[in-house]
């Protein structure tokens, strides 16, 4: 007896199961909520985490402890944390991952300067080591080849290529900027003001500034004080038309408005000082539906290919 064995696969995809997270620190702790802020719970703590980044390539979350000196990562559900650098940092304040070229730009307040490491922690280059005065929050431009820092003690947003040469000043003027985003979709760059308490945007090259969100603009709600206390991380979800803002150490909430600064909304209390958008929709996987077709056309080849058997031994 004779077998032609033939394969036959059909793919169906499920829809997404879910559009995207929002991760915040506490300072001590790490939070995941749903984007409206809802369903928040701790799953990461006694850290110290302050600023956040994601890692699409690698489906992680990352982030930087100034109180405990160290770079650390995790699953996006808190499992298997990793320490990935814990020597020779002062004051690690800020950080973004490149997933494209696999590094971690992280800023040292406490030695005024900017290095890089490979996303398992080796490979430390320093990228800026002298004319900084207090660097914070770091923004990639990986597109363009740049990157994008704070500096609080000139009150300015910096430009440099992603290798720490050519310094341009962005933005100036400011009075205590301490986080910055980019929407490189519409060619914006935005940040927070911690002593101007505000929110601000300008195109990539510093021109068009403008501010989106002043003190005045946050009203209470629930028992939560108005106002701006101490912002601190700003995060953006560019698809929805989204920013999320950190508003610890006094201010006690995590906000969210459109990208224009319109429908302001407090999304959380406590004390947020870092606060993450990640667009973490899974791939798909086979639905059942999908599966059960795969194995009714099994079946009927098999049904098929033995009628032909049949009738070849009959003759």
């Amino acid at each position: 007896m004779r077998f032609l064995l033939t394969s036959v696969f059909v793919l169906c995809f499920s829809a997404p199961a879910q559009a995207g997270l929002v991760f915040y620190s506490s300072g001590h702790d790490i939070f995941r909520a749903d984007e409206d802020g809802q369903n928040g719970t701790a799953i990461v703590t006694g850290v110290a985490a302050r600023h956040l980044a994601y890692n699409p390539a690698d489906d992680k979350l990352y982030w930087v402890s100034e109180a405990h000196k160290r770079i650390q990562r995790s699953n996006l559900d808190g499992t298997n944390v990793e320490t990935l650098l814990d020597a020779g940092l002062s004051q690690p304040v800020g950080l973004a991952v490149d997933s494209v070229n696999g590094h971690i730009y992280f800023s040292d307040l406490g030695s005024d300067r900017i290095s890089r490491i490979n996303l398992d922690g080796t490979g430390r280059v320093d990228l800026i080591t002298s004319g900084l005065g207090g660097p914070r929050g770091i923004a990639l431009d990986v597109a363009n080849g740049h990157f994008y820092w704070t500096d609080e003690d000139t009150d300015s947003i910096r430009r440099a290529d992603l290798d720490g040469t050519n310094h341009v000043n962005i933005v100036t003027g400011l009075d205590a900027p301490r986080s910055v985003a980019i929407d490189l979709a519409n060619s914006h760059l935005y940040w927070t003001d911690a002593f101007a308490h505000n929110v601000g945007r300008s195109n990539l090259d510093g021109s068009g500034r403008t501010t989106l969100i002043a003190d005045s603009d946050v009203t209470s709600m629930g028992g939560i004080s108005s106002g701006l206390r101490a912002i601190d991380q700003i995060t953006l979800d560019p698809i929805n038309g989204k920013l999320f803002v950190a508003d610890g150490f006094g201010g006690n909430k995590l906000i969210r408005a459109n990208l224009d600064g319109s429908g302001i909304e407090t999304i959380g209390t406590g004390n947020a000082v870092g606060v993450l958008f990640a667009d973490v929709t899974p791939v798909p996987e086979p639905s059942s539906l999908a599966l059960l077709g795969m194995g009714l056309l099994g079946l009927g080849g098999t049904r098929l290919r033995r009628r032909k058997d049949n009738q070849t031994r009959s003759t």
